[in-house]
């Protein structure tokens, strides 16, 4: 018996032609399947017959696959939803997650992709293995970290803009740089930079680079950082900080993924994912004009935010033990050294082994 067949799912989908399309499709790769038409309709069997995967469009008849992602997380129903849609947006992509989707899978697509989706997902979640000590540095093992891990193995696989946000010191280029490690642009460069820390015209030359002699001084051409970062992750710290006359030339950037050096007269295409940081209210500073509106949307696609260890007490043993075991020199080495630490279940599965880390 495969393990598929051993798997229960939920499908919701209003569109009786693809119901049954999909209905059949999931059988024929040995998965139960129960078939319901809406949200009143999947609600009422999930409240007789406990599933190991939901699989729901996100437009229905009656409601949506968010509405009914929201009256699980008020039942505690904890099964993993995978939302279909051929309307994906930032706006309903966030709030899926936020509510605790596990994926997307966007129509128009192959049955097999979908099945590949589902058999990894459940695959993962069965048996559940121990929740991991600490992630490299990323160190806890209380209900918050937990989830943070969670969220970085999900917007991991996004290859879209994220914001960190959270008070200094709690993690957040820890949390960029793991993002990175298992993206698929894990075999391309990380590039960091703090936007507060440099004057308005050297950030400028510094992400977007210059030709020579497009000032006093350009004696060579300079690659930006936007460049250096190509096929992997652009980290901008304290994004916050970064002046006005600057955000315009971001937004544009991440608008057409095209970056025109100082002093040039055509625009290059870059490959690049960013990754932005702040501990400051970005809203808040919107609405006093120090931050651009549209700006602050095209960066917050998927947040997440880093708590302050004052509102994790659990933790502080596990840090306490993290730093006896630093200072007494068994601390396990740098990243990729021969000590391995373990995939975390919540994020899939993979070959790849998490590696650890000789800085906090």
């Amino acid at each position: 018996m495969s393990l598929a067949s051993t798997q229960r799912i939920l499908l919701v989908e209003d569109e009786p032609g693809l119901r049954e399309v999909l209905t059949l499709a999931l059988e024929g790769a040995d998965f139960l399947c129960e078939a319901t038409a809406g949200v009143a309709e999947a609600q009422r069997a999930l409240k007789e017959t406990t599933f190991d995967g939901v699989l729901s469009d996100l437009k229905l008849k009656d409601g949506s696959g968010i509405e009914l992602l929201t009256w699980m997380k008020e039942q505690g129903l904890t099964t993993p939803v995978v939302i279909m849609t051929a309307y994906a947006t930032t706006e309903t992509t966030v709030e899926a997650l936020n509510q605790g989707a596990v994926d997307f899978i966007t129509k128009p697509f192959r049955h097999e992709d979908l099945i590949a989706t589902l058999q990894g997902l459940l695959a993962a979640a069965v048996p559940e293995a121990p929740p991991p000590q600490d992630l490299g540095e990323l160190v806890g093992v209380g209900p918050m970290m937990r989830k943070i891990n969670a969220l970085i193995g999900k917007v991991s696989r996004a290859d879209t803009t994220v914001l960190l946000t959270g008070e200094s010191g709690t993690g957040k280029e820890v949390v960029a740089r793991l993002i990175h490690r298992y993206s698929e642009r894990t075999r391309g460069p990380f590039v960091a930079v703090n936007c507060g820390a440099l004057p308005e015209a050297l950030l400028e030359s510094e992400l977007f680079g210059y030709e020579k002699g497009a000032f006093t001084g350009a004696n060579t051409l300079k690659r930006g950082l936007f460049e250096e970062a190509g096929g992997g992750i652009l980290f901008l710290d304290e994004i916050g900080e970064m002046p006005l006359s600057l955000q315009v030339k971001l937004l544009r950037v991440l608008q057409e993924r095209k970056v025109r050096r100082v002093g040039a007269t055509e625009e290059r295409p870059v490959d690049v994912r960013l990754i932005a940081a702040t501990n400051r209210d970005l809203q808040a500073r919107t609405l006093s004009g120090a931050f651009r509106e549209d700006l602050f949307y095209r960066v917050n696609i998927l947040q997440i935010e880093m708590p302050p260890l004052r509102d994790r007490p659990e933790d502080l043993p596990v840090l306490a033990e993290h730093f006896i075991r630093r200072a007494s020199g068994s601390w396990p080495g740098p990243p990729c050294s021969s000590t391995r630490r373990p995939w975390p279940s919540s994020w899939g599965t993979g070959s790849q082994g998490m590696c650890g880390s000789s800085r906090t």
